[in-house]
């Protein structure tokens, strides 16, 4: 798996979370729940790849992963110039969530 991995603080997780569920719907991301991981994705993968975010909570910490699926399959991370709309647009994301959360503490 290659995802691209970032922490950030956390002094409420569960206001955190009510923030990172409310950007993710906004921005057309589903909950999915597959091989007993649960994240976010938005795209079926017809005309772009489809972007994938996962959220966890360890202490004062919330870890995010993102990703994209080339071809439905294989996992990318957001770095390189390959897929780089729909990178794009998923660091977009995490950016928007990481600005709110930042700004909260």
């Amino acid at each position: 798996m290659s995802r691209t991995r970032i922490e950030l603080q956390s002094n409420d997780n569960i206001a955190n979370e009510k923030i990172i569920q409310e950007i993710l719907t906004s921005n057309n991301y589903k909950q999915v729940v597959k091989s007993d991981e649960t994240y976010w994705k938005c795209g079926l993968g017809i005309l772009t790849a489809p972007k994938c975010i996962k959220y966890t909570f360890q202490d004062d910490k919330i870890i995010m992963e993102a990703w994209v699926k080339n071809f439905g399959i294989k996992e990318s991370d957001l770095s390189g110039a390959f897929g780089f709309v729909p990178k794009d647009s998923c660091k977009k994301v995490l950016n928007e969530i990481a600005t709110k959360i930042n700004t909260q503490s």
